[in-house]
């Protein structure tokens, strides 16, 4: 077989000195002659898609340059920018699918069972097989992100991309300082409740706990009861667990949340008073009219 699990159990200290036991299962594929020719036969023809599309991407950089007669400002455009961090990991993914193969060929010259000393090629081919899997996870869902780019050319379509571009720079100032605002609060919330509670032990946990807490999600991951995470907070701090909570909810639900959909209702609202005079069956006959 050329299918592996590997299973992790380790402890993780966090930076206030608790002790929380951990564990990660992974699985991943090792590269075999018998079994993985159909996806090589893909992987090579895949491999010609995004040269062809390097070539695309380079030919429209030259067009641009040649009309503009800049450089840098085809990159400062939001879609062009998209394309070329596709294109990037891309190339990177087929860069760690080539190690993977070259690793596996070797792997594959010893007899399994392996001999009593462990196989280090094992875990390269975990890390590679495993990044390679985050990698077109994120490609995926930059390929669905440019399908925005065609909905502008009909404005009933594209009226989501309409209503951002028109209020860009008041959405971009009200999101740093919603970002900024919810990392405070997850720098705090590390500092009283990090040595007890796993949803504040780390930094990153910390700032995830907080974001779940706005779509009201209040409950606890690693525990065995029903408790709440306010309950928890309560527990763990009395005096500061009240203050605490209404000032995140108070400022950043009540107040950047809030003011974040009125940023974009306002451009929603622009952009229907711009288009909406012209009727929907006028706009799909241009519509069909330019496809023909």
């Amino acid at each position: 077989s050329n299918s592996f699990n590997s299973i992790k159990l380790f402890t993780e200290i966090s930076a206030a000195g608790a002790l929380l036991p951990q564990y990660q299962f992974r699985n991943f594929l090792l590269w075999t002659k018998s079994r993985s020719q159909s996806q090589t036969i893909f992987d090579f023809f895949f491999f010609v898609y995004v040269l062809y599309y390097i070539y695309t991407f380079v030919r429209d950089w030259i067009i641009f340059k040649r009309t503009k007669g800049k450089i840098l400002a085809f990159l400062f455009d939001v879609w062009y920018l998209l394309e070329f961090a596709n294109l990037i990991i891309f190339l990177v993914v087929f860069s760690m699918r080539w190690a993977w193969w070259d690793i596996s060929k070797q792997s594959n010259k010893n007899a399994f069972p392996y001999p009593p000393s462990y196989p280090a090629d094992l875990d390269k081919l975990l890390t590679l097989w495993s990044f390679q899997i985050y990698a077109n996870a994120f490609n995926v869902t930059l390929v669905f992100l440019k399908i925005l780019k065609f909905l502008r050319l009909n404005p009933r379509l594209g009226i989501l991309t309409l209503s951002i571009g028109m209020r860009k720079s008041q959405l971009l100032c009200v999101l740093l300082l919603f970002a900024w605002t919810v990392l405070t609060f997850a720098l705090a919330g590390t500092s009283l409740f990090g040595p007890t509670m796993w949803e504040f032990h780390r930094l990153d946990t910390s700032y995830t706990t907080l974001l779940r807490m706005l779509l009201g999600d209040f409950g606890r991951i690693n525990s065995m009861d029903d408790e709440g995470i306010y309950p928890a907070m309560r527990r763990e701090n009395r005096v500061l667990a009240g203050a605490f909570f209404w000032c995140y909810v108070v400022l950043v639900f009540f107040l950047l949340l809030n003011m974040t959909i009125a940023v974009l209702a306002e451009g929603f609202s622009m952009v229907s008073a711009r288009y909406s005079a012209v009727p929907l069956s006028e706009e799909i006959q241009k519509w069909v009219e330019s496809m023909s």
